[in-house]
């Protein structure tokens, strides 16, 4: 229980009828059917007086649509409405907050709500992700390590996000999280904080925190178990398809479809030891399918059945890439269907991202582009370090050619072409004739992510700006 303020006392609930206004009739309708009040409560997350729990969440909730945070609001014109900051400091802080618990009680009752809605024959899946939540500008943050960014191939500041989902292919609902250090004392920058109390569930989070991987992704799947979420098979990544991790798994009475690369692992077939590059030779043709290479049946060193399929790799047409299923008895166009759903998490970040404004600060930016160009300038920019873009500009006046038309890179939703820059006759709003440098400017968009009216706007809002004397872009054009 939080420590009751006593000047959190004289409010009542009158000013949330006001400012909950704002929230949609659907939101509301949705916090209803959801329970959230009785979830938040099993969970521990209760107060003995002023505000309730559920109205702090509530206005927590509406100011990530609003795209604000906490310190915005309070200086806003409204913030008599509010209350205090340190009413919600306590609440998003307090170590006997169980979040975990509230997050596996409302996904298992969205579950239930979905499930009825759809074939009992539907193939579902638990989905298991991880990426990594960069802290380079900080210091003091508690249990701060150096970790590993499988994309960039660098070390980072910050921790490793373990996310675990529940999918149907058309439904995808987060389950439960880790945040994870490292569990190399050398890699840690920052220790728990010893003030923290041993009984609370924010320091079990913190010992968690300092386990590896893999028994990680196990507890969060019993977790999930033992909450009564059920799901025919486990996708993962290839950095989590490996023996000890799949022997877990296939103990909880779960299926295993996951990417495998060529690492030390071998697997038996015909009573000998093979690597993968080796079973790749002696896969069974599968006829009909140019992007299907084959299958072979194999062991793992554990006694596990696997079927593993090779699928060429639509990135790179000249490599393949490996398949691994516990469920020997499916089809190589059903193991492909099913990993596939494993992209429904990725389309879960990207929606978040998107939805609720996730992005970088300036200076972050800053830093960011800094770094990119340094690397560009030396020819060291890796293909993972160009791709994610959302628009590109394309700068070919440089190089004297006047006008030109870009072809969009899908998935990015427009391009702009820009051309040279030249000295042209203008008559001006006086009828006169001057000689002023001009510009070509042309605009391609993805007319399924933005419609064109959008787009055009966005053009002649440029043309504006650069053409305005508060930017004075071509006083230095001679």
């Amino acid at each position: 229980m939080t420590k009751p303020n006593p000047k959190e006392r004289c409010h009542h609930y009158d000013n949330e009828k006001d400012y909950f206004a704002q929230l949609s009739k659907e939101i509301k309708q949705g916090f209803s059917e959801l329970n959230i009040g009785y979830h938040l409560r099993k969970a521990n997350i209760t107060k003995l007086s002023g505000y309730s729990c559920l109205t702090v969440f509530k206005l927590i909730f509406l100011l990530v649509f609003q795209y604000k945070n906490w310190f915005r609001a309070f200086m806003s014109k409204r913030s008599q409405d509010l209350p205090g900051k340190d009413t919600v400091y306590r609440f998003l802080n307090t170590p006997t907050y169980h979040w975990r618990k509230f997050l596996l009680s409302l996904s298992s009752e969205m579950i239930r709500l979905i499930q009825p809605l759809t074939s009992k024959d539907r193939v579902t899946a638990f989905v298991i992700d991880d990426s990594v939540f960069s802290r380079n500008r900080s210091k003091s943050v508690e249990l701060l390590a150096k970790v590993f960014d499988h994309s960039t191939h660098q070390y980072l500041k910050g921790f490793q996000m373990l996310t675990l989902g529940w999918t149907d292919s058309f439904t995808f609902i987060p389950v439960d999280f880790a945040l994870l250090s490292s569990p190399k004392k050398e890699n840690r920058l920052q220790e728990i904080n010893t003030n923290i109390d041993k009984r609370t569930s924010g320091y079990k989070r913190r010992q968690e925190a300092l386990k590896s991987k893999p028994d990680v992704t196990s507890a969060l799947l019993d977790h999930a178990l033992e909450k009564g979420i059920v799901a025919d098979y486990v996708l993962m990544d290839s950095w989590f398809t490996q023996a000890p991790l799949i022997e877990k798994i296939t103990n909880k009475g779960l299926f295993v479809i996951g990417l495998v690369k060529q690492l030390k692992q071998r697997y038996v077939y015909n009573g000998e030891r093979f690597t993968l590059n080796q079973l790749y030779k002696l896969a069974k043709p599968h006829m009909g399918k140019k992007d299907i290479r084959g299958s072979v049946y194999a062991t793992l060193d554990n006694g596990i059945p696997v079927k593993i399929l090779f699928v060429r790799n639509r990135n790179k047409r000249s490599e393949w890439l490996a398949i691994l299923s516990t469920d020997t008895t499916l089809e190589n166009e059903e193991i492909i269907r099913i990993y596939g759903m494993r992209w429904d998490i990725e389309v879960f970040f990207k929606c978040n991202e998107s939805l609720l404004n996730y992005q970088l600060s300036l200076i972050e930016i800053a830093e960011k582009r800094t770094e990119l160009v340094e690397k560009a300038r030396k020819g060291l920019l890796k293909p993972e370090e160009m791709r994610g873009g959302t628009f590109t500009i394309s700068n070919l006046g440089s190089v004297g050619v006047d006008e030109f038309v870009a072809i969009v890179n899908p998935p990015e939703t427009g391009i702009l072409a820009v051309g040279n820059i030249i000295e042209q006759p203008v008559l001006t709003n006086r009828h006169e004739t001057l000689i002023k440098p001009m510009i070509t400017l042309n605009a391609s968009f993805d007319h399924r992510t933005i419609d064109g009216a959008y787009g055009g706007r966005f053009l002649a809002q440029l043309c504006d700006q650069l053409q305005s004397d508060q930017w004075n872009i071509f006083s230095t054009v001679k």
